[in-house]
C-alpha cells in the first residue's frame, strides 16, 4: 500500500472554505492536518508566520505534546486537509517511517526560523 492509500485509510478528508478558522491558538488539539489541496495561513499573537501549502503538515505539535495549539490556522482559500488523529499517528508512522522523517524535518526548519528571529530580535536591543 502506498503513503497515499494509507493517509486515506488512517485519516478524514476535510474541506474548509475561503476565510474559515481551522483552529485557534490556545484550542485543545486531538489531530494534526496535512494540506492536500490550497492555502493555509499560520497565526501566532495576529502575527503571520508561516503559509503551508499541499504537502505540508499543520497541528503536529499539539498532537505530540498534548498541550493547546501554539497558533491559529486559517484557510486562505478553499483547503482539502487530511485529518489525522492521535490513535492513527503512530499507525501512520510505523507503515511509512518517511512521514516521521519529513515531520523532523518541518519541525527542524520551524526551530531554525525560530533562532533566526530570536538572534535577530537580540540584535536590535
Amino acid at each position: 500500500m502506498n503513503i497515499i492509500d494509507t493517509l486515506h485509510e488512517i485519516g478524514e478528508t476535510k474541506i474548509f472554505n475561503k476565510g474559515r478558522i481551522i483552529f485557534n491558538e490556545g484550542d485543545q488539539g486531538d489531530c494534526m492536518y496535512i494540506v492536500l489541496k490550497g492555502e493555509v495561513s499560520i497565526f501566532i499573537d495576529y502575527n503571520l508566520v508561516k503559509k503551508c501549502q499541499p504537502g505540508d503538515f499543520l497541528g503536529e505539535m499539539s498532537l505530540l505534546e498534548h498541550h493547546p495549539r501554539s497558533a491559529t490556522a486559517k484557510a486562505e482559500t478553499d483547503v482539502v486537509m487530511l485529518r489525522v488523529d492521535a490513535n492513527n499517528i503512530e499507525n501512520l508512522i510505523a507503515k511509512h517511517p518517511a512521514i516521521a522523517f519529513r515531520m523532523l524535518k518541518c519541525l527542524s526548519q520551524r526551530i531554525s526560523v525560530l533562532n533566526e528571529q530570536v538572534y535577530r530580535h537580540q540584535s536590535n536591543h
